[in-house]
């Protein structure tokens, strides 16, 4: 007689997934965002699942072809991560126990600093627990079968379950892909990771290395379309804006306030910064009824031209109960994950794409529009929605404020304290590891890394401490 694990595993097989896992009690130590009882009170395991991401979208999206693909294959699959977790969840019930879904994106717990976004339960932290994905050099969880171009569900349950074994080391793709790629790092407009500094995540006792990161508002700038330019001005993202100070200075070499002070002018001054993120929290964890998203689908936006495009998408959003719509594009970066395919071959192919595509800019009709060179681009780049009043700009920074602060800040005692201990356990296990401290465990030397060109960036001016330094060499 099979298992119960087994039993589960093929149900969501049978769903059309190849890549699942479990992880039972003694694999969920961890961040307070591996703990399953936040999303479900008495949970023990977890059950986790990847889909791949539209390889045809990701060609069109990274060479400048056409965003629409991916944007809709976003919507597809975010869709049916969430349908596959209500049908496992409903499965595992049946079996005699307690089981949730954890919702696809946007479901973060309450902070005093809204800005860091900590998940409800990170579904990439229960890939790794489950045994069936690794931590990349971008800190996206990659699969041999997909790279890091994959969507994550998760499943809680009171059962019991037996943990699968791995099927990964912690530095299995650091170590063995990406030291020889990097394609994450070259990218990121913004900067956002260190290009041979590691830093860890403390997951079952084990240090899982991936990139030291900047500041996490240069992610929430990119992905959230504000800043899009490649530090040497060859290539975008499909975002709708530049942050100028970011593009005369390196990122890593700016204090935090400045960081979060330039990407907020840009969230303010953007003129639909609260109906994009409320379309991002609805597609992700709600359930929308499905005859309002097939009347989207068939419409085949891909099709239509962009003002009718825009103007279905702002229908789609009303019925759904998100105005003020000025775009169809929600997330436009996330091209640290899309460039990571299953091999450093691939990943290669998908970095010449891009870096070969040209400037995607928003002219005068909020359209984007595709320039060959920096120069055509700066002619063209318009920072403004066409249409804004000073009356507009105040109604979004409003409902923005009112979003962030009815849903994501205040102070959650458990997950607050819950960070500081396994922060200091974090912390703890890397002073061992770098001292060879024989009960340390492997997975936290300093990284052999091949260092990667990154593109040119006009030098930062010196400092009298550099000067300083300089001299008493």
């Amino acid at each position: 007689m099979e298992s119960m694990e087994q039993r589960i595993k093929d149900f969501v097989r049978q769903q059309g997934v190849e890549v699942v896992g479990i992880a039972g009690p003694d694999r969920l130590d961890g961040p307070p965002s591996l703990d399953p009882t936040y999303t479900m009170k008495g949970a023990r395991s977890i059950v986790s699942y990847i889909l791949p991401m539209d390889v045809e979208a990701i060609d069109a999206y990274l060479g400048k072809k056409s965003y629409v693909p991916h944007n809709l294959d976003q919507f597809r699959k975010n869709i049916r991560v969430n349908a596959i977790g209500d049908l496992v969840a409903a499965y595992i019930r049946t079996l005699g126990y307690a089981a949730e879904p954890v919702k696809a994106n946007t479901t973060y717990r309450r902070s005093l600093y809204p800005f860091s976004l900590h998940p409800s339960f990170s579904h990439r932290f229960g890939a790794m627990a489950a045994g069936i994905a690794a931590q990349g050099w971008s800190g996206n969880v990659m699969t041999e079968e997909y790279g890091a171009a994959n969507y994550i569900g998760t499943v809680v349950t009171s059962a019991v379950l037996a943990s699968d074994r791995p099927r990964y080391g912690p530095r299995h793709f650091v170590d063995g892909w990406c030291r020889k790629c990097k394609m994450c790092d070259k990218v990121c407009a913004a900067r956002m990771f260190r290009e041979v500094e590691e830093e860890y995540v403390l997951v079952n006792g084990e240090l899982h290395p991936r990139a030291r990161r900047n500041d996490i508002n240069l992610c929430n700038a990119t992905c959230f379309g504000l800043h899009a330019i490649s530090p040497d001005r060859k290539f975008t993202s499909w975002g709708f804006g530049w942050i100028r100070p970011w593009m005369k200075k390196p990122t890593d070499r700016m204090s935090k306030l400045s960081v979060i002070g330039s990407f907020l002018s840009r969230v303010f001054t953007r003129g639909d910064s609260g109906p994009r993120f409320q379309m991002i929290a609805t597609l992700g964890k709600a359930y929308v009824p499905q005859e309002h998203l097939q009347a989207w689908f068939d419409r085949r936006p891909e099709r239509l031209p962009y003002p009718e495009r825009v103007e279905a998408f702002r229908e789609l959003g009303e019925k759904i109960g998100v105005k003020g719509l000025r775009s169809d594009r929600l997330l436009t970066c996330g091209q640290c994950g899309l460039v990571c395919g299953p091999t450093v071959k691939e990943s290669a192919r998908r970095f010449s794409l891009l870096a070969r595509s040209g400037l995607a800019v928003q002219n005068a009709q909020g359209e984007m529009v595709v320039a060959p060179t920096y120069e055509k681009a700066e002619e063209i780049y318009t920072e403004r929605l066409p249409g804004l009043t000073f009356w507009d700009l105040l109604r979004d920074c409003l409902a923005l404020v009112s979003l962030i602060l009815r849903n994501y800040t205040g102070l959650e005692p458990r997950s607050f304290l819950g960070g500081i201990v396994y922060e200091a356990r974090r912390r703890k296990a890397v002073r061992l590891r770098i001292a060879g401290h024989k009960d340390a465990r492997p997975a936290s030397l300093p990284h052999p890394a091949i260092p990667s060109p990154r593109s040119a960036l006009p030098p930062a001016p010196a400092t009298r401490r550099d000067e300083a330094a300089r001299a008493s060499a």
